[in-house]
């Protein structure tokens, strides 16, 4: 599933681009479905981490962070971490924000008004550690790795239908 409900951001920056599904059959049934949208959830977060990490050049030896802090209200849903470690290949520190963008505006605006000297500092005092951990699950990694593969061709495939589809409107 891409999960493009409302357009796609990083690293597609594309306000026509609509959810889609690819793959279902009369096999599947409910869980299946909501297995997929996490999964496009976690395929998308890949991508755009993987965008960000070539652009700011690479990390470490092996090119990647080696874990990743993860924020926000999915961090309440076990099987997204679960799968979203798999995708990324490497373990998830959880914050236990909830709502990490207000909690990051909030730093950036008591820097700005003089209550701390930088972000940085405002960052130092505010934020939360990890609460959590999660590990990929090894035997899920090559499955997701094929699948991810397969789901980087999809945007492309499907950007001219996106634009068609906006310029036809909705009945």
């Amino acid at each position: 599933v891409m999960p493009y409900w409302a357009g796609v951001m990083s690293p597609y920056w594309d306000g026509a681009a609509r959810g889609v599904i690819v793959g279902l059959s009369l096999d599947h049934e409910p869980k299946h479905l909501f297995r997929a949208v996490l999964e496009g959830i976690a395929f998308e977060q890949a991508i755009a981490s993987e965008a960000m990490e070539t652009k700011a050049g690479k990390t470490q030896a092996g090119g990647k962070p080696a874990a990743m802090i993860a924020a926000g209200g999915g961090t309440n849903c076990a099987l997204l971490m679960r799968i979203m470690a798999s995708v990324l290949e490497r373990p998830l520190s959880v914050s236990p924000v909830n709502e990490a963008a207000a909690l990051g505006a909030a730093m950036l605006a008591a820097s700005a008004i003089g209550w701390f000297a930088s972000p940085d500092m405002a960052a130092e005092a505010m934020a939360a550690p990890p609460t959590r951990h999660v590990d990929l699950v090894d035997g899920l990694v090559p499955a997701y790795r094929a699948r991810k593969a397969i789901y980087r061709d999809l945007y492309q495939a499907t950007r001219d239908t996106h634009v068609r589809l906006g310029e036809v409107g909705q009945v």
